[in-house]
């Protein structure tokens, strides 16, 4: 078999954030600002009382150990490459919070034929190593294989609350199989004038409170009707 040299580009950024704070009785309230790849969300009658932060952060861990937010390309990959890439969420806000990640995963039909699996049986597990099912329940009901738009959606929810300043890791690396051959990885998409074909892996955390919407992330989520696109 001929080995191939391909370029994967994995990307990790904090892509969203919505959340709502209540106020008083029922009534929600919400407010946000877009820095730095996050959103910043406050009560609606004081937006500007740094006391109300509430923020959420997705990184990835580099080889010095430090925090980057802008993603990583992999140039040259070979068949049977493992991938360094460890998926963290932070609560960087003052509140506890409740958290969900959305990942998603493009060129379903290559990946399909590289597994040897139809688009829709493919689980997450199959694409990366290291996944955190201890602090993370993955959402069956939500998984999503768009053959329009060639992507493969996954849902996971944090099982406990994430207190300020903490973090959970959700993955440390993407695989790349051994029997890899020139043909499956022809089938992986040219993008953005590049000469060889590639993927992009995003990531996306939201967040929502803990207080008054139930007592698990995904009651919280469906409490105040977030809907993993926002």
């Amino acid at each position: 078999m001929k080995n191939t040299k391909k370029k994967v580009l994995v990307g990790a950024l904090v892509v969203s954030l919505a959340a709502l704070v209540s106020v008083g009785s029922v009534a929600w309230f919400s407010a946000s600002d877009s820095v730095q790849n996050k959103f910043m969300v406050a009560t609606s009658d004081e937006p500007d009382d740094p006391d109300k932060e509430f923020d959420v952060d997705v990184w990835e861990k580099t080889p010095d150990d430090d925090k980057d937010t802008d993603g990583t390309e992999y140039p040259d990959i070979m068949p049977g490459d493992e991938l360094t890439k460890e998926v963290h969420v932070e609560n960087t806000g003052k509140y506890d919070e409740y958290i969900r990640m959305v990942v998603t995963v493009s060129d379903a039909a290559a990946w399909g034929g590289l597994l040897n699996k139809a688009p829709a049986d493919i689980a997450l597990g199959n694409l990366v190593i290291g996944l955190n099912t201890t602090d993370f329940e993955n959402d069956l009901s939500a998984f999503a294989y768009d053959e329009s738009a060639d992507t493969l959606t996954y849902v996971y929810y944090a099982k406990n609350v994430l207190a300020p300043d903490a973090d959970l890791t959700l993955f440390d690396a993407v695989k790349i199989p051994d029997s890899m051959t020139e043909e499956q990885a022809d089938a992986f998409t040219v993008k953005d004038g590049d000469e060889q074909g590639s993927f992009t892996l995003d990531v996306k955390a939201q967040a929502v409170q803990t207080a008054n919407v139930g007592d698990n992330a995904k009651a919280a989520f469906a409490t105040v009707g977030m809907s993993i696109n926002d």
